[in-house]
């Protein structure tokens, strides 16, 4: 059974017989609005270092190497594998946008994973999540498929064009995912990027 994790929940990683999960899938599912021009969500995640005593520390990247998202799809711990989807257009039940990872690949010195999305071109269009129908995530158990947990991406801040929908964070064994949830007005992908100190040209 999914656990729907409330804003500010938190759910430690492990599959149905206790052990430690290794290998977790995101999928990212939205619906096009038939009133408004095509939504592009696009779902990203990083490797990043933060003092988890401090919970207004999201944390920092080392660079641009361990981001993952549609221009740079394959990193050593995380990789798209269904590509960049563009309208929200998938078969029904399908996933939009699927990112997996593979928790044993993240150097010990990265100790959270921030997943977010951000609407592409968002400030051009004059679009914001407001107008997005159903935009939620699944974490899933790669080896598997059992559903850990669904995130629904809802009560965002007024104009939010980014948010985190949830952060992975390193435990004393294995790793905790907590729902954020927390949007932000007039962020392109860059200025999202640049709050994990990340600045590059994509």
């Amino acid at each position: 059974m999914a656990l729907n994790l409330a804003k500010g929940g938190s759910l430690s990683l492990r599959k149905s017989n206790g052990s430690v999960l290794t290998r977790a899938i995101v999928e990212l599912f939205w619906s096009p609005n038939g009133a408004k021009a095509p939504y592009d969500l696009d779902a990203t995640a990083l490797l990043a270092t933060a003092d988890l005593s401090n919970p207004n520390d999201f944390g920092k990247a080392n660079g641009t190497d361990d981001v993952c998202y549609y221009g740079q799809p394959q990193t050593r711990a995380i990789q798209h594998v269904k590509g960049d989807n563009r309208n929200g257009q998938s078969a029904a039940g399908e996933p939009d946008e699927i990112m997996q990872m593979d928790l044993n690949a993240v150097p010990a010195e990265f100790n959270v994973i921030p997943v977010f999305i951000t609407i592409d071109s968002a400030a051009q269009r004059g679009q914001t999540f407001a107008d997005v129908q159903d935009p939620h995530a699944i974490l899933k158990d790669a080896d598997t498929g059992e559903v850990l947990a669904r995130v629904d991406l809802t009560g965002l801040a007024a104009g939010s064009t980014g948010a985190i929908f949830v952060v992975l964070k390193r435990e004393a064994q294995g790793w905790k995912a907590e729902n954020v949830s927390m949007g932000f007005p007039g962020k392109d992908l860059l200025a999202f990027l640049a709050l994990y100190g990340v600045q590059a040209g994509y």
